[in-house]
């Protein structure tokens, strides 16, 4: 219904995190059923026992071969040390991936700062581009900060009711346009859909 809506004017990402609900297995099954164009993707959360390293590279491997834009969703430092240690085995093949760093995730009433993002950034070392999540009201001060150090952001109603100055945010859009605010104040362009098909190998 989306894409009749949209057409390729719009990168329609899913996600396959648990919700605490789905195991690996299952997460992995729906992503290789439904073959979608964007998905985020939970390292810690697929990378369980019974997933192995011979099913974490067949899971790549089969993403990167049918060309789908994926997000490896990372909480924390040691969440990217793992990331890059399968990617130094060759468990995760070369493909342009995309790393989502999760700021204050398991902070007191989980609530991110800025100060969150500078452990992943002293820790990133691969080519790979990357965003950032923030939760509360300071969700509009991580995701300057990010566009600040040359990275990206997601941004909505999944991690954060609040505008910048702590008053309720009427809709999603108020969110997304502070983010926007903060990219052109720092001279960041924003992407479309084909900016970034072209960057990360979409179909």
């Amino acid at each position: 219904v989306v894409r009749q809506a949209v057409g390729d004017a719009m990168v329609i990402q899913i996600t396959s995190e648990s919700a605490g609900v789905y195991r690996a297995p299952e997460q992995i099954a729906m992503v290789e059923a439904l073959q979608p164009e964007a998905v985020s993707v939970g390292l810690r959360e697929i990378d369980q026992p019974e997933i192995g390293e011979s099913g974490l590279q067949q899971f790549f491997t089969g993403m990167a071969s049918r060309h789908t834009m994926a997000q490896v969703i990372l909480y924390d430092v040691a969440d990217l040390r793992r990331w890059q240690a399968l990617r130094a085995r060759g468990v995760v093949p070369d493909a342009p991936w995309f790393l989502l760093f999760v700021l204050g995730r398991y902070s007191a009433g989980q609530t991110s700062s800025p100060r969150d993002l500078l452990p992943f950034l002293a820790a990133h070392e691969g080519p790979e581009p990357w965003a950032v999540c923030a939760f509360g009201a300071a969700e509009n001060t991580c995701i300057t900060a990010a566009a600040l150090f040359g990275g990206h952001a997601r941004v909505g109603f999944e991690n954060n009711l609040l505008c910048k100055d702590a008053s309720r945010a009427p809709d999603n859009t108020a969110l997304v346009r502070q983010a926007t605010e903060a990219a052109h104040a720092l001279g960041r362009r924003l992407a479309n859909a084909h900016d970034i098909r072209e960057r990360f190998g979409g179909r």
